[in-house]
């Protein structure tokens, strides 16, 4: 979910329709009474990728001034509108595709878990381990305009699922990865905008050792367990910055 405005609300997930009419895993809606904005189209939507169905796990929403704003959606998809930009998009207010955005044609090669865009870039967190053929793992920053990358991390063991601001321009990131040179399992970080971990900030939650047994109801497709634990919601004030609520599987 994120606000467009005051006035509407984006729901993106894995969907077909809404009240009986076509909405491909997004839609935007009037906050007062659930009606479809009918000023926000996107049409034929998204494709699916190859072996999945298309699902939207992200959406973040920039104001840009005077009724207009920025929309970016990440998830499972390899197109949108005819035109590819695997799991990642950037569109307006009325679901026109951004053409300067240029995700495609390589783009994510697994999902996009979430979105945090600032005024230092676009900060994409998910399961990928390359971005535009580059070698990536879970957490990069790219261009808000170009979508050129401008920055990535070192992670291992899973990958990003939540993204929150914090202070200063940092971010905090959760999910279910190990930082490299980390002497325990960590999976809430702190970065700056050139994605460095802060090193003040070393937390052990302890995604511990299990039996995958237990946890066969909870896997869905190609999952391991490693991506059933981990940190699966952030949540930051930065204007009252004495508390991170941090919500998962741990």
């Amino acid at each position: 979910l994120a606000f467009m405005g005051p006035a509407k609300l984006l729901a993106g997930g894995k969907f077909a329709n809404y009240r009986s009419s076509a909405a491909p895993g997004l839609i935007s809606l009037f906050m007062a009474n659930g009606e479809r904005d009918t000023g926000f189209n996107i049409a034929s939507g998204f494709s699916p990728g190859t072996g999945t169905s298309v699902q939207i796990n992200a959406l973040a929403v920039t104001d840009l001034g005077g009724g207009t704003y920025a929309v970016y959606a990440g998830g499972e998809f390899s197109k949108f509108k005819g035109y590819a930009s695997p799991r990642l998009v950037k569109m307006n207010q009325s679901g026109t595709r951004d053409a300067g955005f240029v995700v495609g044609p390589q783009g994510f090669d697994s999902s996009v878990n979430a979105i945090l865009n600032t005024t230092n870039g676009v900060f994409v967190g998910g399961d990928f381990a390359q971005y535009k053929g580059a070698t990536v793992s879970g957490l990069v920053r790219l261009n808000s305009s170009s979508a050129a990358l401008e920055a990535s991390v070192t992670l291992t063991g899973g990958g990003v699922r939540a993204l929150a601001a914090a202070e200063g321009g940092d971010v905090w990131a959760g999910g279910s990865f190990t930082p490299v040179g980390r002497q325990t399992a960590a999976p809430v970080i702190r970065v700056n905008s050139d994605l460095v971990i802060a090193s003040d900030f070393n937390v052990d939650i302890g995604l511990g050792s299990h039996h995958p047994e237990e946890f066969n109801a909870l896997l869905v497709g190609t999952r391991t367990n490693a991506d059933v634990y981990g940190v699966h919601a952030l949540t930051f004030n930065p204007a009252a910055p004495s508390r991170l609520i941090v919500g998962g599987f741990f």
